[in-house]
């Protein structure tokens, strides 16, 4: 009964610079995809396979940053192959955007991509930059008011284009009035970090709830006493605090309109003119005029 022979073949990785090439993964396959082994180069760049038999082999050697090889190669007793790894990188474009609208907004944004560096992008929302083939890029992503993203990019041998959506941090904010007048009742308008109504989140008065907003986001509550008043709202995320003071006058309310005077006329205004006497003629004037052309009169006597 025949026996197949069998033998080794040892494989050495080198780069374009003929330097050997550690770390490299080196696959051999027998025939389409019998897989035989999956060894790495050691730091003198080469491998050893187990035993297998004479005969032909697929041979591929992968490494980050170097472009895919993959060659047929045939193995018999003792064999000797060299192969060249040849190192590219191709183009990273990454698209940064918030998903919540129904149209995605780009976001200028920092992209933190190792090895390259950090990119900011613009108002589109892009940032592009060369990277090194066959990589795979934990690519952080960070933006104030937006929750600090990581995602995974996988490069392969092409030019690749990444979206990546960030969305906007916990947020609640509470509007209500300044000022209440004691016996008028506090409304609270709850919205979160997009200015949507918040619904259902927890109202707390003094670490006792009082009630929960309703589907627009408000809650109304009565006055009982004159002072500040502070309200904690929970939505199961976010806690937000907001102080109302309740007075008792109207005066102390803010905001209350400022009673404004009627203009007078000034002294530069023209005197009114009465009797038909002519500009600037008045009972009086006209009859201390009489009176003294009546002096200059008898003198002349």
């Amino acid at each position: 009964m025949p026996v197949s022979e069998s033998g080794t073949a040892t494989v050495t990785v080198r780069n374009t610079d003929n330097e050997t090439v550690e770390d490299a993964r080196v696959l051999l396959y027998r025939g389409g995809d019998g897989f035989v082994t999956d060894q790495r180069t050691g730091a003198d760049g080469t491998v050893t396979t187990p035993a297998v038999e004479h005969g032909e082999y697929r041979l591929d050697i992968y490494k980050n940053g170097y472009f895919d090889n993959r060659t047929r190669v045939t193995v018999g007793d003792q064999t000797d192959i060299d192969r060249t790894i040849e190192q590219g990188e191709v183009l990273l474009t990454v698209k940064v955007a918030d998903d919540y609208f129904e149209q995605p907004r780009p976001l200028d944004a920092a992209v933190e991509i190792p090895s390259a560096g950090t990119l900011q992008t613009g108002s589109d929302g892009d940032a592009t930059t060369s990277v090194p083939v066959n990589t795979n890029y934990d690519i952080v992503v960070t933006k104030d008011s937006y929750d600090r993203t990581t995602q995974t990019v996988k490069v392969k041998q092409s030019d690749v284009t990444e979206t990546i959506s960030i969305d906007r941090t916990d947020n609640l904010t509470i509007s209500a009035q300044d000022r209440v007048l004691l016996g008028n009742s506090i409304t609270l308008e709850v919205t979160d970090e997009y200015d949507d109504p918040v619904s259902g989140a927890t109202v707390s008065q003094n670490g006792q709830q009082v009630g929960t907003t309703d589907d627009d986001g408000e809650l109304e509550i009565d006055t009982e006493s004159a002072g500040p008043v502070t309200f904690t709202v929970d939505d199961g995320e976010v806690q937000q605090e907001v102080t109302v003071t309740v007075v008792e006058e109207a005066a102390e309310l803010t905001g209350t309109p400022v009673a404004t005077s009627t203009p007078t006329a000034t002294d530069t205004e023209p005197t009114e003119t009465s009797g038909g006497l002519g500009p600037g003629f008045t009972p009086v004037t006209l009859v201390a005029a009489l009176a003294l052309l009546s002096l200059v009169a008898y003198r002349r006597r």
